[in-house]
């Protein structure tokens, strides 16, 4: 499977350099602006950096060769991440590692989430099947449409479903809280913070939702 890793702006804490050097081993690395802190910090060099450079400021002199820089406007109709997202897609990658070190400004945040909205919207066109989530330290986050996710050895673990579409069916097994085909509708819930308890966790959905599966830190 080709597989691309997108580190965006943010903090990335010494603590949790070998937890994001394992995101970025074996697939195709992208810096995101000033998510190529990171990078520096680890001591590696990315595939690719693209931004506009209003967080990174310049590009590293000591860049090799290989790494690829797209240098993008400032007055533009799409975030650097969106575009780093754009050009994985317009590359064949069928897994996608959106980056979030952490929270920062609301707006950015959201915006990132709803990236895996347009990653599946080109999964639906027709286009090959890419698998996209937006990942952190502490959890990732998945958009289900019409499909189902299994979660394997991740007893302990919490994970909580947020409907995006009208009308959401939802089932689990391995849970604390089994659910069997339940209606969720945008704006309540019942789908949050339910904790895993068996070796192997289903969830099933019909409809459009986001899974948001929060680890243990260890």
């Amino acid at each position: 499977m080709r597989a691309a890793a997108l580190f965006l702006h943010g903090r990335y804490l010494r603590r949790d350099l070998g937890f994001y050097r394992t995101l970025a081993q074996g697939r195709f690395t992208v810096a995101v602006d000033g998510g190529y802190r990171f990078f520096h910090a680890a001591g590696i060099f990315p595939n690719m950096l693209v931004g506009d450079f209003d967080s990174l400021r310049r590009v590293p002199s000591n860049l090799p060769e290989r790494t690829v820089v797209a240098r993008m406007p400032i007055r533009k109709d799409a975030t650097d991440a969106e575009l780093a997202v754009e050009y994985c897609l317009g590359e064949g990658f069928q897994s996608i590692d959106i980056v979030q070190p952490s929270f920062g400004e609301p707006d950015h945040y959201l915006g990132n989430v709803m990236l895996l909205r347009l990653v599946d919207r080109w999964s639906r066109r027709g286009r090959a099947r890419v698998r996209a989530r937006l990942v952190g330290r502490a959890e990732e986050i998945l958009l289900i449409h019409d499909s189902r996710v299994t979660l394997r050895s991740c007893s302990g673990d919490r994970v909580s479903l947020i409907p995006l579409s009208s009308r959401v069916r939802y089932s689990c097994t391995g849970t604390d809280y089994a659910a069997h085909n339940v209606l969720v509708r945008p704006g309540q819930t019942v789908g949050l913070r339910n904790v895993i308890t068996a070796a192997v966790a289903r969830f099933n959905v019909v409809g459009e939702a986001l899974l948001i599966h929060r680890w243990e830190v260890r």
